[in-house]
């Protein structure tokens, strides 16, 4: 019997120590079972319980395994290799920058675990990437470009610039822009995830029956919500139908006109960013609008026939705003906030039939009073309000930067006010004011 045993213990050492013998290059599949595949050139760990392996006759990189991969891990494979990315059942997260050196992929084949992709985890795709309607969650930058997308599911849980653009990079893709996007559902955050791509064509799968396209504009099923502009150039008359714009429905659109339909109340943040529009008709109904929707796209003169909330920035400094219905409903926009060289700086909208503005600014418990009668303010800052003052602040779009709350940052309001008189007998002046702007976090520059 122990002979015996010491056969077994000899052929088990002399095993490990064939192992430990064999050549670097022989396969070790994932999970580290031991392949027989003459094609597989490389392999390796890329995630706790995640492997890839690259097959060099199809050029084809695969990941196999159970849950996320490594963030900041890139696969170290000579960069023109890989032709096809597969990544199979089981692995639920794509980490950051895995696939980032790998430029020449023409393809990628996601499974239906992937619930997250993650910022830079790939590089460019001259071909098609599927997105399966697991996936939940897409990091801004995720992709660096892609000739074609096919959205299996709802385009929801998209950061702003997702393929490839952000606001520091926003000049367009050259010749590589994206040939074709199918849809099979609803498109929330098409318009985030495809920010200033230049979209060749924009079609919808048979079995889609979430969306409709109606006068260029890609919308909801009954058409009450505005996801995304097809046309990028002429008019656009919005469809009656329509109720709300979502974000960034029309970035790096150039129009000559948009003409509002009658039923649409809301205006998302960032709706036309980037753009320009020669002529804008609103409409009665219009209720509200987002943050820097109307933002630096060169538009001199607006009217309002209602009440309409605006947000920070809804429209920048150069553009004068008119409240046709009643003065008390006439509101300013702010542009500017920041200290710099120990002075404030504040700039905003025009607003017709204001006489000045009333300018508020907090900080904690500390209030400051101004009154104005031109919309660009600057004046020494109180040293209460600058010391030990080191907030930034730009309301950029990028990862929801303008959504974030400053705490201890200093913050200002505005509103209009005209001169009017204090009874009908009287000749004494008072004023009478409009709407308070939103208010607008302070930066330090």
């Amino acid at each position: 019997m122990r002979k015996m045993k010491k056969v077994v213990l000899g052929m088990t050492v002399m095993s490990m120590m064939m192992s430990m013998a064999a050549p670097m290059g022989m396969p070790i599949s994932p999970l580290g079972v031991t392949t027989v595949s003459a094609d597989v050139r490389a392999q390796g760990r890329c995630g706790d319980n995640v492997d890839y392996q690259y097959d060099y006759s199809t050029e084809t990189l695969t990941l196999v395994g159970k849950g996320a991969t490594w963030d900041n891990y890139p696969i170290k494979i000579s960069a023109g290799d890989v032709k096809h990315i597969v990544v199979d059942k089981g692995v639920t997260t794509v980490g950051t920058s895995i696939f980032s050196k790998l430029y020449d992929v023409e393809d990628v084949k996601l499974a239906d675990t992937v619930t997250t992709i993650k910022t830079k985890a790939f590089n460019y795709i001259s071909d098609t990437i599927e997105i399966p309607a697991s996936v939940t969650k897409v990091e801004t930058k995720a992709f660096d470009k892609a000739k074609n997308i096919i959205f299996k599911g709802d385009v929801i849980g998209y950061e702003i610039g997702a393929f490839g653009i952000s606001e520091d990079n926003a000049d367009g893709w050259d010749e590589e822009n994206i040939a074709e996007v199918s849809l099979n559902g609803a498109a929330d955050d098409l318009g985030k995830a495809l920010y200033g791509a230049d979209a060749g064509a924009i079609t919808m799968t048979k079995e889609n029956k979430k969306c409709r396209i109606e006068n260029g504009c890609l919308t909801t099923a009954d058409g009450k919500v505005l996801y995304y502009c097809i046309n990028s150039s002429g008019k656009i008359a919005i469809p009656d139908s329509v109720e709300s714009i979502s974000p960034l429905a029309f970035s790096f659109v150039y129009l000559d006109e948009v003409k509002f339909g009658k039923n649409l109340k809301n205006v998302g943040d960032f709706a036309f960013a980037n753009g320009a529009i020669k002529k804008l008709k609103v409409n009665k109904k219009l209720a509200k609008i987002g943050v820097k929707a109307f933002y630096d796209i060169n538009i001199k003169n607006i009217t309002f026939s209602g009440k309409v909330k605006m947000d920070v920035a809804a429209f920048d400094h150069h553009t004068k705003i008119e409240n046709a219905k009643k003065f008390k409903y006439s509101q300013t926009t702010l542009d500017t906030a920041n200290i710099a060289k120990k002075k404030v700086t504040v700039k905003f909208a025009k607003v017709t039939g204001a006489k000045g503005y009333e300018i508020v600014i907090k900080r904690g418990k500390k209030t400051f009073k101004y009154t104005t009668t031109k919309n660009s303010f600057t004046k020494t800052a109180p040293s209460k309000l600058t010391k030990n003052y080191e907030v930034e602040k730009t309301y950029s779009m990028e990862n929801d930067e303008y959504l974030q709350k400053i705490k201890g940052a200093a913050t200002v309001k505005v509103r209009p006010y005209k001169m009017v008189k204090k009874s009908k007998k009287s000749k004494k002046m008072k004023k009478s004011y409009g709407m308070w702007s939103a208010e607008m976090v302070i930066s330090m520059s």
